[in-house]
């Protein structure tokens, strides 16, 4: 947002005021062209990132909602499995019958 209201401000400006009024249109859309596409670049580049950081997080991210802390916790410390999703000690007996 600073950039916007200072440097990247000043492309419009300079194109707008640096070529003879016959030359103004033509000038002004050589400079601001490039300046529009390395735009788009550095978006493209951003949307990238962030395509990519969503899927990290959809992929390893576990999902809390209505968890407790202790839960949570608990998550972690036993390798991403969920106090439910653990062997009992009655389910083991159970199994191996």
């Amino acid at each position: 947002m600073g950039f916007t209201f200072g440097f990247g401000a000043l492309v419009w400006v300079y194109a707008g005021e640096s070529f003879p009024s016959r030359l103004r249109s033509m000038g002004s859309s050589a400079m601001l062209i490039p300046n529009l596409l390395a735009n788009a670049m550095v978006a493209a580049v951003f949307g990238v990132f962030a395509a990519g950081g969503f899927a990290f997080v959809h992929r390893f991210a576990p999902e809390t909602k209505g968890r407790q802390l202790e839960e949570i916790r608990h998550f972690w410390e036993n390798n991403g499995r969920w106090p439910d999703e653990l062997p009992s000690a009655t389910t083991d007996v159970q199994a191996c019958r």
